[in-house]
C-alpha cells in the first residue's frame, strides 16, 4: 500500500450556460488529501488548493480547452441547448512522483425539445453524444398508426436506464436471492453485463481497501453467483459526509457470440443491422424519478418510426428491469459509451412490440 499521506483525489467541476455570444463559464477545482488506516480503507480526507501545474491541464489533460471545444461544437449542433456541465476526477497515488494517474469524468448536456428536456452526457474521453435524434422545433408530433404492432427499439440512451436499472434490481435484496436461486441458470438473451471499477484503477483498491475489479453480473444469458459480483470494490470517500458511500458505476453490455454447434434461440448478434420498421426510443425525457421505491423504473422517452427523427411523439414505459431485459430479443447497432445515472457502454436492444409487451406481467408501454 502507498503511503496514505502522499494520495490525493483533484476535482475539477465546469458549468456553461449559452446567455451570450460566447455564452458564460464557470470553472471550480479542489484537492482531497487521503489518509488511510493499516488495513487500506480512507478514514479521512483533508481539502487543500490544487496543486501547480493543474492535474487536469498536464499528462494529456487539456480539461480547460475541451471543454470549451465541446460546448462550441454542441452549440452549432443543438437548437436549445440550455447548459453544459463537465466533472473530472484524478486520482493520483502518488502526486510528486512521475506516473498515470487514474482519471475519470463525464459531460452532460441539458436541452429544452418541443417533447421535454433531454439530458445528453457521455464520459469525458468519449466523443460528442449523436444528437441527430433529438426532437427538433421544425419537426412536428406525429403518432405513427399501428405503433403499438412494431417492434421496439431501445436507443443506447434509453437501454443506458434499463442497464443501470438491472444492476440496481441484482444487487438489491430481492435480486440477491435471485441470483443465488438461478445462479447459472439463462434468464436472458445471450448477453454479457459487466460491472467494472470506476472510481478506482483495476486491480487497485477501493476507499474501504478492498481490491476494485471487474465483476461479471450476467454471462452468456445467464446470472452469475452472489460472490461473482458484488458491490465489493466500489466504495467511495464522500468528503462532505466523512463516510463511504457510493457513485455512478461503470456497466458494459455486449452481446455473447452462440457457441459453434448450437443454433440460437435469438437473433442475439452484436452489430445487428437495426430494423428499418422499428419504433425507436431515442431519449428519455427529464422527470422526476426513474427509479421507483416498488424496484419499477418510469421513463417517459421521445420515439421516432425508423430514421425519421423530424416525426416524433412520447411513449411511457413503466417495469420491472429483469422482466423487460428477459424480453429483449437481440442487441443491435453498433455500441456507444453514453452517461446518465452511470456510465453505460451498450448497443440499441430490440423488444417486442408493445401489444406483446403489455401483456406481460410488470410491463406497460403506453403513449403520452
Amino acid at each position: 500500500m502507498s503511503d496514505p499521506g502522499r494520495e490525493a483525489v483533484h476535482v475539477w467541476n465546469a458549468l456553461h450556460f449559452p446567455d451570450r455570444a460566447e455564452g458564460h463559464t464557470t470553472t471550480s477545482a479542489y484537492t482531497l488529501l487521503v489518509e488511510r488506516d493499516g488495513h487500506g480503507a480512507v478514514r479521512s480526507t483533508r481539502r487543500v488548493p490544487p496543486p501547480s501545474p493543474a492535474p487536469w491541464e498536464a499528462r494529456g489533460l487539456r480539461a480547460g480547452p475541451d471543454f470549451r471545444n465541446r460546448v462550441r461544437d454542441l452549440g452549432k449542433r443543438v437548437p436549445g441547448l440550455q447548459s453544459v456541465t463537465a466533472s473530472l476526477r484524478v486520482l493520483s497515488r502518488d502526486p510528486e512522483e512521475a506516473g498515470t494517474p487514474h482519471v475519470t469524468g463525464h459531460v452532460l448536456s441539458r436541452v429544452e425539445t418541443p417533447a421535454g428536456p433531454v439530458l445528453a452526457g457521455t464520459p469525458w474521453d468519449t466523443d460528442p453524444p449523436v444528437t441527430d435524434t433529438i426532437p427538433s422545433r421544425e419537426g412536428r408530433r406525429d403518432t405513427p398508426r399501428g405503433w403499438r404492432d412494431l417492434p421496439l427499439l431501445l436507443d443506447p440512451p434509453v437501454a443506458a436506464v434499463l442497464v443501470s436499472a438491472v444492476r440496481l434490481a441484482l444487487l438489491s435484496r430481492g435480486g440477491r436471492r435471485t441470483r443465488e436461486r438461478y445462479s447459472g441458470r439463462r434468464l436472458f438473451p445471450r448477453v454479457d453485463l459487466t460491472d467494472l471499477p470506476l472510481a478506482h484503477p483495476e486491480g487497485g483498491v477501493d476507499d474501504a481497501g478492498a481490491s476494485a475489479l471487474t465483476l461479471p453480473l450476467i454471462r452468456a444469458g445467464a446470472l452469475t453467483g452472489l460472490g461473482e459480483g458484488s458491490t465489493t470494490g466500489r466504495a467511495v470517500w464522500d468528503h462532505g459526509a466523512a463516510r463511504l458511500g457510493g457513485g455512478p458505476a461503470r456497466l458494459d453490455l455486449t452481446g455473447s457470440p452462440t457457441p459453434a454447434g448450437r443454433a440460437p434461440d435469438t437473433p442475439v448478434v452484436p452489430g445487428t443491422p437495426e430494423p428499418t420498421d422499428a419504433v425507436r426510443l431515442t431519449w428519455c425525457l427529464e422527470h422526476l424519478q426513474r427509479y421507483q421505491s416498488d424496484g419499477t423504473v418510469h421513463l417517459t422517452c421521445a420515439a421516432v418510426l425508423g430514421h425519421a427523427p423530424e416525426r416524433w411523439f412520447t411513449l411511457g414505459l413503466r417495469a420491472r428491469p429483469i422482466a423487460l431485459m428477459r424480453r429483449v430479443e437481440a442487441p443491435v447497432g453498433f455500441a456507444r459509451r453514453v452517461f446518465s445515472d452511470d456510465e453505460v457502454s451498450t448497443p440499441g436492444l430490440l423488444l417486442p412490440p408493445a401489444s406483446r409487451l403489455n401483456h406481460t406481467k410488470g410491463i406497460r408501454v403506453e403513449q403520452i
